[in-house]
C-alpha cells in the first residue's frame, strides 16, 4: 500500500477519520429497499472532466444505499478477489444479483488472490484488460497493497474515465473505499473475547495476544486489514487492564498450515504463556492458530475470535469449542446491495463518501440459539 499525495492523501485522512466512527455505530437495513451504512463522514463527488473525485460538503455518518433500476445499462467491472473463499462467494453473489437487478452489464475479474503463484502478477493483468474494456465504473477488489500503484495508475489514466470503488484495503491514488472498518471488525472481536476471558478468570500478566496476520501480503497502512489486529490488541487492553505491552505478538503467515507451524513453534519459545488469546485478519488462519493450540493441551485457556465464517470455524463455534469462541460475520451478503447503489451514485454525480463501510458482527451460532 501506497503513501498518498494530494486528492488522495484527503481520502487517506477521511478513511482514517471515518473508521473511528464506524466502530460505534451500526448499520441497519430500512424499509423500501434501502440500506444505511457507516461511512467516513467525509465526502466526494466523481468530477469526470477531470477524471477525479473532488472534495463537497460532508453529507453526514451515513449513507443511504438506494437500490433502484437504472435507466441506463452501464458496464460495470468488478474485480474479485478470489472465487474461493467462503465471504468472497457471498460478495460475489449479491454484487451479481443486485448488479442484474438495477439492469447493469457487469463483468467479472478474477485476481486469484487465493493463488499465491500468480496473485502479484494475476492483477496486474486485469486492471490491463478493465481498462481496454471501458467500463462506466470500477469495483476493484485487489488486496495485495504493493500492486495498489501500479493497478490504479492504470485505472486513473484510461479514457475514458474509470471511476474506482476499492474494496478492504487502503484506497491508492483517486479512488473511494467499501468494506468494513478495519477497526471495526477488531473492537468487535474484542468485545466478544474479553467476557470470555473473564468469565474464566485468567489473570492478565499470565496472558499473551497472539493474532495470525500477514504484512507481508497486506502492509499496514490505515485502511489495511491489519488494523483489525491492532484495534483488537488495543480495545482488549481497554477491557481488561494490566495485560502486560510485551505480551503480544503478530504471527506473520498466510496458510492454514503455515500459521499451525508458526504458533507450535511460538508457544515451543513461550513455555511460560498460561492463557493465549488472539484475532485474525481471516480464519484459514485462525483455523492454522487453533490446530496447534489445541494439540498443545489448550482448552479454556485459549479464547480465539475468526474472521469471514469459513465453514470450518463456523463449525467450531457451533460445536461450543472453547478455544474458536467466534467468526465475524463481515456481511458480505449484502454487499452487493450497499455497493451497486453507490456505484450509481458515483455515476450520477450525487455526493458520496470517501469510506463505505457494511456492518460487521461475531457469529456465535448455536452458542446464541442460531
Amino acid at each position: 500500500m501506497n503513501r498518498r499525495s494530494g486528492l488522495a492523501a484527503l481520502a487517506g485522512l477521511a478513511l482514517v477519520a471515518g473508521l473511528a466512527i464506524a466502530a460505534t455505530v451500526s448499520a441497519a437495513p430500512n424499509a423500501g429497499g434501502t440500506m444505511v451504512a457507516d461511512t467516513s463522514g467525509k465526502w466526494v463527488k466523481y468530477n469526470s472532466k477531470i477524471c477525479k473525485y473532488v472534495p463537497t460538503k460532508s453529507m453526514g455518518a451515513k449513507y443511504s444505499a438506494v437500490m433502484r433500476k437504472s435507466a441506463t445499462k452501464y458496464k460495470v467491472s468488478w474485480g474479485t478477489q478470489d472465487t474461493v473463499y467462503p465471504f468472497t462467494l457471498l460478495l460475489n453473489k449479491d454484487i451479481k444479483a443486485q448488479a442484474a437487478n438495477a439492469g447493469l452489464e457487469l463483468k467479472v475479474w478474477d485476481n486469484k488472490g487465493d493463488n499465491q503463484a500468480v496473485n502479484t502478477t494475476q492483477p496486474v493483468l486485469n486492471a490491463n484488460q478493465i481498462v481496454a474494456w471501458k467500463p462506466d465504473v470500477n469495483l476493484w477488489m485487489n488486496t495485495l497493497g504493493p500492486l495498489t500503484a501500479k493497478t490504479m495508475k492504470l485505472f486513473n489514466e484510461a479514457r475514458p474515465c474509470i471511476p474506482t470503488v476499492q474494496f478492504y484495503i487502503s484506497p491508492g491514488q483517486n479512488a473511494i473505499y467499501f468494506g468494513n472498518s478495519q477497526p471495526q471488525q477488531g473492537i468487535a472481536a474484542a468485545d466478544y473475547a474479553a467476557p470470555i476471558i473473564k468469565a474464566r478468570g485468567w489473570k492478565p500478566a499470565d496472558t499473551w495476544i497472539v493474532s495470525t496476520g500477514s504484512v507481508s501480503a497486506f502492509g499496514n497502512d490505515p485502511g489495511s486489514p491489519q488494523e483489525r489486529i491492532t484495534y483488537f490488541t488495543t480495545q482488549l487492553r481497554k477491557l481488561i487492564p494490566g495485560i502486560p505491552a510485551d505480551h503480544s505478538t503478530l504471527l506473520d503467515c498466510n496458510t492454514t498450515p503455515d500459521c499451525r507451524t508458526a504458533m507450535a513453534d511460538w508457544i515451543t519459545a513461550h513455555p511460560q504463556a498460561k492463557n493465549i488469546t488472539g484475532a485474525t485478519v481471516y480464519d484459514i488462519r485462525s483455523l492454522g492458530a487453533h490446530a496447534a493450540l489445541k494439540a498443545a493441551g489448550f482448552s479454556k485457556n485459549a479464547v480465539l475470535v475468526g474472521n469471514g465464517l469459513e465453514p470450518a470455524a463456523k463449525a467450531l463455534v457451533d460445536a461450543n469449542d472453547p478455544i474458536m469462541v467466534s467468526t465475524l460475520d463481515p456481511g458480505e451478503q449484502n454487499g452487493g446491495k450497499f455497493v451497486i447503489p453507490l456505484a450509481l451514485d458515483i455515476l450520477a454525480g450525487k455526493p458520496v463518501p470517501t469510506g463505505t463501510y457494511i456492518p460487521v458482527k461475531p457469529y456465535c451460532g448455536k452458542r446464541c440459539g442460531k
